[in-house]
C-alpha cells in the first residue's frame, strides 16, 4: 500500500516538474518574442508607425528658360493652380471613393467618370503611383480653386498645388521650332522610366522642348507634411526644394524670326486671294 502511495507521488511530481518545464518554455519563448518586437524590431515598426503619419507632396521643378541670341525670353515658367487628387489618401479614408468623386466632379464641373479614369490610369500597372497627386484641372481659376478650398475638408485626398507651368511670351512665334510640353505618355514613360520619369510628369513633346528635354528639365522637389487620422495637414515637418532646369540660348534673332513669319503669312495670303493656293 505504502509503494502504490509512493509511485503515485512521483508520478504526480514529475507531471508537476513537467508542468513547470512546459510553462517556463513557454514565458521564455514570450519574453523572446517582446524583446524582438520591442528591441530588435522597435525601429522598423516605430518608422512604420511614422510613416503612417507623415504624407510627402511633390514639388514639380520650373524648366530650365530658353533665349534667343539676344537674350530675349522665348520660353519660361509661371506659378498657376492645380487641383489634384492624392488616390492614396482617399482610399485610406472612411469616405466612399464614388461619392468623393462625384462631389468633386460638381465642384470642379468636371466628369466623374474621366476623374475616375485618370485615377486608375496612375494607380495600376507596372508604373502605378497611388500616392502622387493626379493632376485633374491645370491652371485652374481662382473661383474653382476658392470653391474647392472651402469643401476640401470634406473631401479626403483632394489638395490644390501651385505648380510652374510653361509660359511662351510670344505667342506663337518660333512654334515650330520650340514645340511644346505636355504630360508624359503610357509610350513615354515605358522609354523614359529607367531615367527618373515618372507618371504625372510634363515633358517636351516636339522641337527644342523635346531635343533638349534632358537639358531643360529640372530636378523635383518634395514637401513632407505631418498629417492627423483625415488626411488633413497639421503642419510641415520638411522640404527639399526643386532645382530649376538649365537655361538655354538659341542662335536665331526673335526679330528676324517673327519678321520672317509674318512676310511668310502675307504672302500665303496674298496667293489664296488670287486663287493660287
Amino acid at each position: 500500500m505504502a509503494d502504490r502511495e509512493s509511485d503515485n507521488k512521483k508520478q504526480v511530481e514529475r507531471k508537476l516538474k513537467l508542468v513547470n518545464v512546459l510553462v517556463t518554455v513557454a514565458f521564455l519563448v514570450l519574453v523572446g518574442r517582446l524583446w524582438q518586437l520591442q528591441i530588435v524590431k522597435g525601429e522598423e515598426y516605430t518608422a512604420k508607425s511614422v510613416k503612417n503619419m507623415v504624407a510627402t507632396l511633390p514639388i514639380s521643378a520650373p524648366r530650365g528658360n530658353i533665349y534667343d541670341r539676344n537674350g530675349e525670353v522665348i520660353a519660361n515658367s509661371r506659378m498657376a493652380f492645380t487641383i489634384s487628387l492624392v488616390p492614396q489618401d482617399l482610399y485610406q479614408s472612411d469616405r466612399d471613393f464614388d461619392e468623393v468623386v462625384y462631389e468633386l466632379s460638381e465642384l470642379i464641373d468636371y466628369p466623374a467618370e474621366k476623374i475616375t479614369s485618370k485615377v486608375k490610369e496612375q494607380t495600376e500597372g507596372k508604373y502605378a503611383v497611388p500616392y502622387q497627386p493626379v493632376r485633374l484641372v491645370e491652371d485652374a481659376s481662382i473661383e474653382v480653386v476658392t470653391r474647392v478650398e472651402e469643401q476640401k475638408i470634406n473631401l479626403p485626398g483632394v489638395i490644390v498645388e501651385e505648380e510652374p507651368y510653361r509660359n511662351y511670351p510670344l505667342g506663337a512665334t518660333c512654334g515650330p521650332i520650340i514645340g511644346y510640353v505636355g504630360q508624359i505618355s503610357s509610350e513615354e514613360l515605358n522609354e523614359l522610366s529607367d531615367s527618373g520619369y515618372k507618371w504625372r510628369d510634363r515633358i517636351g513633346k516636339t522641337g527644342i522642348e523635346r531635343t533638349y528635354e534632358s537639358y531643360l528639365r529640372g530636378e523635383d522637389g518634395q514637401l513632407i507634411m505631418e498629417i492627423d487620422s483625415r488626411f488633413r495637414p497639421m503642419g510641415t515637418l520638411g522640404q527639399e526644394d526643386p532645382v530649376n532646369g538649365a537655361a538655354l540660348t538659341l542662335t536665331i534673332d526673335v526679330d528676324v524670326q517673327t519678321a520672317t513669319e509674318k512676310a511668310l503669312s502675307e504672302q500665303l495670303v496674298k496667293i489664296r486671294n488670287e486663287g493660287k493656293y
